[in-house]
């Protein structure tokens, strides 16, 4: 069990500064010449979302499969017919028996599967450039995929089965397709990476195209940040190489400093975190890792050139490299809390908490004491399982009595470990007068709270009225203590309309007090 433990900001920033990524390192976890088979071409591996421990890769004429998440493959299927060398593959997103796979051969082309790999059919022969990820899926329904064929941009409906011309380009370079991505937000935008040509965007579905970046090198790869709305990443290699970057959806695009002139390759983005990114180099076995978004990159050391990158979540990720399939092996880390404080907003308890790390983090089990009772749990806030970016917690409070309150955080591990937080105190104090508050909401179906303020112990009648001034509901009647209070009102009964609650105490010492606020039922 690891500990969870406190860190002054200032020093987790500089720790994060100068340590964060460099513990990072790659292991080779398949190796294809074992089984008499080329390297990687394109970026062939898949991820089973519905299972994330099923990793599949595509090597020669093969596709291996792995069942714990990387740490060891078996071949799946049989030898896909005509295959060289495999681009990348594509499994489908709800029956994992079907795959589509784009391999290098004479002539190029993609088969498909529906049967986990005994089986293979030509869909359809193509013109790929040598290099390149010729399929993308949309995202927003799994059964859209788009390729190329030389100058046209073709569109299946049928996962593969069937495919359609949408468009034929009449620029030369539009015909070297290197790699294709669809936004996730957008699924009619569609950028496309061409091999002497640089980026053009579609934002009807692919049938018309804009010439939005250019560069006399090659767009290996472009990654879709599927966090940040409108945020991608291509690579380059040669054409003044490095990595550029697109927050307009591609409209226009910025150097990323960082990668200077090296000829760079493959490229992702964590698709939950937006702050893991990973970019590849070519030759001279190098991945560049950042953990903040791109505002500093560390590199890590791989074997053989690199051609794709796949992450599928802050601790897992894969490179398809010439020499085969790297797994990144992270840094071990607790889940490090950087704060937990409370405060008082309208008279509730607002309670906030920072981690800078965490590592199989199942959650955080709220606890709260009241003056001398024990804690007990009032609310369990699911942790983000293993990150290593920074995680802000809220939640509040909506403690009604005025008193002292204790707080601290029960974390608890996956497998049930736990560890506490410190205990952290705050004071509600009693209100300083009577005050009644809108209800909310409003307007209501059909229910809403009427939220008022005590500043001593007080008889209370919370009453509804019609427009005419006739009593048709009373909502409370009885003694309550000072502090804050929540009545809940459900007018199911009622009909629409506008109507008028009312709030009268009457306190030991004789005070009294009323107030009359409007509020409207709308069914």
């Amino acid at each position: 069990m690891k500990s969870l433990y406190m860190l002054f900001v200032i020093v987790l920033i500089l720790l994060s500064t100068v340590s964060t990524a460099q513990d990072y390192s790659w292991e080779q976890k398949l190796n294809p010449g074992n089984y008499g088979l080329s390297g990687a071409l394109g970026n062939p591996i898949d991820v089973d979302q519905n299972n994330t421990n099923r990793v599949f890769c595509g090597f020669g004429n093969r596709i291996f499969i792995s069942r714990d998440r990387g740490e060891t493959f078996s071949l799946w299927g049989a030898a896909i017919p005509g295959a060289s060398r495999i681009k990348n593959i594509i499994l489908h997103p709800a029956d994992t028996t079907q795959m589509l796979v784009a391999i290098e051969g004479s002539p190029q082309q993609i088969v498909k599967t529906i049967n986990n790999g005994q089986t293979w059919t030509v869909t359809g022969s193509f013109s790929f450039s040598y290099f390149g990820i010729p399929m993308t899926p949309d995202y927003n329904d799994g059964e859209i995929i788009y390729t190329m064929n030389g100058n046209n941009f073709v569109r299946s409906r049928d996962f593969g089965s069937t495919w359609e011309v949408l468009s034929t380009q009449t620029n030369p370079s539009f015909g070297s397709p290197c790699d294709i991505e669809v936004y996730h937000d957008y699924g009619n935008i569609i950028l496309v990476g061409n091999n002497g040509g640089g980026i053009y965007k579609s934002i009807d579905s692919g049938y018309t195209w804009t010439h939005v970046y250019t560069t006399s090198g090659e767009i290996p790869t472009i990654a879709v940040d599927k966090q940040t709305p409108g945020v991608a990443y291509a690579t380059k290699w040669g054409g003044s190489g490095g990595t550029v970057k697109t927050t307009d959806y591609g409209d226009t695009w910025q150097s990323v400093t960082h990668f200077g002139s090296r000829s760079m390759w493959g490229v992702d983005v964590n698709p939950e975190r937006s702050n893991f990114i990973l970019v590849g180099q070519y030759s001279g076995g190098v991945i560049d890792i950042s953990v903040d978004g791109g505002i500093s990159y560390q590199t890590t050391s791989i074997g053989g050139n690199n051609y794709g990158i796949y992450i599928v979540d802050s601790v897992t990720a894969f490179a398809a490299q010439s020499s085969g399939l790297y797994k990144l092996i992270t840094p071990v880390v607790p889940v490090e809390l950087i704060s937990f404080n409370a405060s008082i907003i309208d008279g509730y308890v607002s309670l906030a908490w920072v981690t800078a790390t965490e590592v199989n983090n199942s959650g955080f089990s709220l606890e709260r004491k009241f003056d001398s009772e024990e804690f007990s749990e009032i609310a369990f806030i699911e942790g983000y399982g293993t990150v290593t970016e920074q995680t802000n917690y809220n939640y509040l409070d909506k403690v009604l009595e005025p008193g002292s309150y204790s707080y601290r955080l029960k974390q608890i591990d996956f497998d049930g470990t736990f560890d506490y937080s410190n205990t952290i105190e705050i004071t509600v104090g009693t209100p300083v007068g009577f005050l009644v508050e809108q209800n909310f909401p409003n307007p209501f179906n059909p229910t809403t709270t009427i939220k008022f303020s005590l500043p001593m112990e007080s008889k209370v009648k919370v009453s509804l009225y019609n427009l005419l001034g006739e009593q048709v509901m009373e909502i409370y009647n009885g003694r309550l203590s000072s502090g804050v209070k929540e009545i809940k009102v459900n007018a199911g009964e009622l009909s629409s309309g506008v109507y008028f609650y009312s709030v009268t105490a009457n306190s030991v010492g004789g005070v009294e007090f009323n107030d009359v606020k409007k509020m409207t039922l709308l069914k």
